[in-house]
């Protein structure tokens, strides 16, 4: 789990020093039941609540702006696109790339510059990028994403 949690932890550990592990995974569930935050587990793992989500990302690229003064340009492109694909579909973490959608699919989220290098030789995998206005084989624009709201 990266940026979140860390803040997440940060945060409550601030406000209610010495926060055990499994207040702070409650905390998550929590948030997870209101729509503040997705939880995405392994491919392999299931979603089941006794294990610990790979990766923990804001509901909405808006959140993220109303929370914290700077945003990771690869965490707002990866919560946009899980924003935009998780009202339809099942998301999971990959061992390679960045989101499993629906356990076929695999897309890795970058910039204009994102090559195919970390999911080489893997099927059905695409690249989602930011930064171009016109896909090409099977490199998508992020914006494209968008349209499946």
């Amino acid at each position: 789990m990266r940026f979140l949690l860390l803040k997440v932890k940060k945060v409550c550990c601030f406000y209610f020093s010495k926060v055990k592990f499994v207040t702070l995974r409650h905390l998550i569930d929590l948030m997870d039941k209101a729509a503040l935050v997705r939880r995405l587990y392994g491919a392999d793992s299931g979603m089941n609540m006794l294990t610990k989500p790979e990766k923990v990302l804001f509901y909405n690229t808006n959140l993220m702006y109303c929370l914290t003064p700077h945003v990771e340009d690869g965490t707002m492109r990866e919560t946009y696109v899980a924003s935009q694909l998780g009202g339809g579909h099942q998301l999971s973490m990959p061992n390679q790339g960045d989101l499993v959608v629906d356990g076929k699919w695999l897309f890795e989220v970058g910039g204009k510059n994102k090559g195919f290098k970390q999911i080489k030789g893997i099927e059905d995998s695409y690249i989602v990028s930011d930064g171009i206005d016109i896909g090409q084989g099977k490199k998508i624009p992020l914006w494209l994403f968008g349209m499946l709201y």
